[in-house]
C-alpha cells in the first residue's frame, strides 16, 4: 500500500515481492515458449534451447535435443556461411577432378558441377542424408563426403566415369598404377621407367582423347623424365638417362633396346631367379 499524503513522494507501508510465480499467474497468456537452435561458434556445436519468454524477458531456459530437421538446417547454413568446414579427402578431390575432366572433355554431356564453390554454396542439394547424427564440428570434419559426391551422378555417369577416367591404369609390367588427377590440368601417371619397356604409345584415357602426362621414375622413385610422348623419350631421352643412372642403379635393368626389353619393377637378380 502506498500513501502519498501531502508530499509529492509516496511512502510504501505494505509490499509484496514480485516473484516469477506471481508473474506467471497474472500474465500466463502472454508467456511464449521460444525454441532456439543455433551453431555455437565458441563450443563448435549445435545447441538447442527452449525458452519461456515474456516479451523480451527470458523467464527460463533449458537445453533440449534438436530435431534432425533442425540439425540439417543449421548445418547447411553453417556450411554456406563457411562457419564450419567440410574435409575434402584425397579420394574426394580425385573424384571432383575426374568429373571436372569429363565436363571439359565432353561438354555436350550433362555432367554436374562439383567444384568446391558450388558444393559449399548448396549443401542441401547433395549432402542432406549424410548430415543426420552430426552435432559438432569434429564430427563434420570427420565426415567422408565421397559417397555423397558419388550419389550426384547417375548410374550411367558412374559407369562412364570409371571407363573414361579410371582410378588406375595397367602398365606393361602388369601392375595397376594410380592416376593423379589432382596435381594439374593434365592427369599424371607416375611410374618406374622399367615398367614401361616395350610400350611405344603414351597411355591415354577418355576414349583416347587425353594422353597422360608420364612421370618416369628412377628405381628410387625420383622423376627422371616428364613427357607425353613416350616414343620420343625412348628414341632421344632414354639413352642419356641410361648413361646417367646405370652406374647408380646397377642392379636394375638398363637395356640398350628398351623397345623390346621385358617390362619389370624388379631387379635383374630377381628377374633371373624367377625365370629359373
Amino acid at each position: 500500500m502506498v500513501d502519498k499524503g501531502e508530499k509529492a513522494e509516496g511512502t510504501v507501508h505494505m509490499a509484496e515481492p514480485l516473484t516469477e510465480e506471481l508473474i506467471r499467474e497474472a500474465l500466463q497468456d502472454q508467456i511464449e515458449a521460444v525454441r532456439q537452435v543455433e551453431w555455437d561458434k565458441l563450443e563448435g556445436r549445435i545447441i538447442a534451447t527452449l525458452e519461456e519468454c515474456l516479451e523480451k524477458i527470458v523467464l527460463s531456459a533449458r537445453q533440449v535435443n534438436p530435431s534432425n530437421e533442425e540439425v540439417v538446417s543449421i548445418l547447411c547454413e553453417a556450411i554456406r556461411s563457411k562457419t564450419v568446414k567440410i574435409s575434402f579427402s584425397r579420394e574426394a578431390l580425385q573424384f571432383q577432378a575426374r568429373v571436372r575432366l569429363m565436363q571439359q572433355t565432353f561438354p555436350e554431356e550433362n555432367w554436374p558441377d562439383l567444384s568446391e564453390e558450388m558444393l559449399l554454396s548448396a549443401p542441401q542439394d547433395w549432402l542432406l542424408p549424410w548430415l543426420s547424427g552430426i552435432r559438432n564440428g569434429e564430427q563434420l570434419a570427420a565426415l567422408n563426403i565421397l559417397p555423397a559426391l558419388t550419389e550426384t551422378l547417375t548410374w550411367e555417369q558412374r559407369r562412364l566415369l570409371a571407363e573414361r577416367a579410371p582410378v588406375t591404369i595397367a602398365v606393361p609390367s602388369g601392375h595397376s598404377i594410380p592416376i593423379d588427377y589432382v596435381s594439374g590440368d593434365i592427369p599424371v601417371l607416375a611410374v618406374k621407367l622399367q615398367e614401361m619397356f616395350g610400350l611405344a604409345d603414351t597411355p591415354a584415357i577418355a576414349g583416347g582423347r587425353i594422353k597422360l602426362l608420364l612421370q618416369l621414375l628412377s628405381p628410387a622413385r625420383r622423376p627422371v623424365s616428364i613427357t607425353r610422348d613416350l616414343s620420343q623419350f625412348w628414341n632421344t631421352g632414354y639413352p642419356q638417362v641410361k648413361k646417367e643412372l646405370k652406374g647408380h642403379y646397377p642392379k636394375h635393368p638398363w637395356p640398350d633396346d628398351p623397345w623390346n626389353a621385358i617390362p619389370t619393377r624388379k631387379t635383374k637378380v630377381r628377374n633371373l631367379k624367377e625365370k629359373n
